[in-house]
């Protein structure tokens, strides 16, 4: 069993760290947290073990829980995906739509648990995986 450790992660207020087992499999958890993989982590640093640290430059970086909506936008753009999520945005009926829209202009953070990402994720096929990444991407900027 070996541990990495995240402190900051990619400008968030996340203190993480990951438990990578002999069978190659990796689980993130948050030190901020109690969970049993906290306990588990403390027992094995009381035991001398030393986790690796990690100051965000990992291949397995944490998705963030919100970034500056300029931030967002700007992986957008980058990614090609403005203007489709943009129009995407624009079409949504209802009250929903009323609310996408007036979040895709006044919203100064986006979470990555806000609906409108959901229904944009739905709407276009992605992957949690590629929200995810376009999470992180938008933190770095």
């Amino acid at each position: 069993m070996n541990y990495k450790i995240y402190p900051k992660l990619a400008g968030t207020e996340i203190d993480s760290a990951c438990c990578i087992p002999g069978d190659g499999s990796i689980t993130f958890f948050s030190l901020l947290d109690p969970s049993a993989e906290v306990e588990a982590y403390t027992a094995w640093v009381a035991d001398g073990g030393v986790p690796e640290v990690d100051n965000g430059l990992s291949e397995h970086p944490l998705t963030p829980k919100s970034v500056a909506a300029w931030q967002a936008k700007t992986a957008l753009i980058q990614a090609g995906l403005f203007a489709k999520v943009e129009n995407a945005v624009n079409t949504i009926p209802g009250e929903a739509g009323e609310q996408a829209r007036a979040d895709w202009v006044s919203a100064v953070t986006w979470r990555r648990d806000w609906a409108t990402i959901a229904m944009m994720q739905q709407a276009f096929g992605w992957t949690d995986e590629y929200v995810d990444q376009l999470f992180v991407t938008a933190s770095q900027l």
